[in-house]
């Protein structure tokens, strides 16, 4: 069992709080449940100052009579234990889990990452409670009373936005004068 301390919980409509994982399933479906992320892993480039969110989308496709209560996201770390990442559920997707009925679909932002000017580039896809584990988002699956606690693993690599470069023409434009002037000068 991992530290409930990384888990930011968040109560679904069905009132559970998904504080336990399963560890038998790791993929991203279960039953009449399909969790599907767009990027994964979702590559963000570092600010050069002040912060920015960016945003995990995905798919939540749930069959006739299922529905999605308790679920959190796992705070992630570095490979290496280095720094963690904040992630919050997105705003559109507590909309969704609080107002959505049994079989409707979802598809937009899942969860929000902030990246400051400070962040580590790197590929953060540890627990941060227990670095041998995958960050990963949690979610109870419910069939009417019958509920099950499942995990989707994630990542986000975080880049450093590198010294710009002049595009080719540019280059070329500086360096052909240069060389044209080279040719002219007289020889001895």
């Amino acid at each position: 069992m991992r530290s409930s301390s990384f888990l930011r919980t968040v109560i679904g409509p069905v009132g559970l709080v998904a504080s336990v994982i399963a560890p038998a399933f790791t993929g991203g479906a279960f039953a009449q449940i399909t969790i599907t992320l767009d990027q994964n892993p979702l590559t963000v480039v570092r600010p050069q100052s002040g912060s920015l969110v960016a945003s995990i989308t995905g798919t939540v496709s749930v069959g006739t009579g299922w529905a999605i209560g308790g679920f959190g996201v796992l705070d992630q770390a570095a490979n290496g234990g280095g720094d963690a990442l904040v992630v919050d559920f997105s705003e559109s997707f507590l909309n969704y889990i609080s107002l959505a009925s049994p079989g409707d679909d979802y598809t937009g932002s899942l969860f929000d990452v902030t990246v400051t000017a400070s962040t580590t580039p790197g590929l953060y896809d540890r627990d941060a409670g227990n670095l041998s584990e995958p960050a990963q988002f949690v979610y109870t699956a419910f069939d009417g009373p019958n509920g099950s606690v499942q995990t989707l693993d994630y990542a986000v690599n975080i880049v450093a936005m590198g010294a710009a470069a002049p595009e080719p023409g540019t280059l070329a434009l500086l360096v052909l004068p240069t060389v044209g002037l080279l040719a002219r000068r007289p020889r001895r």
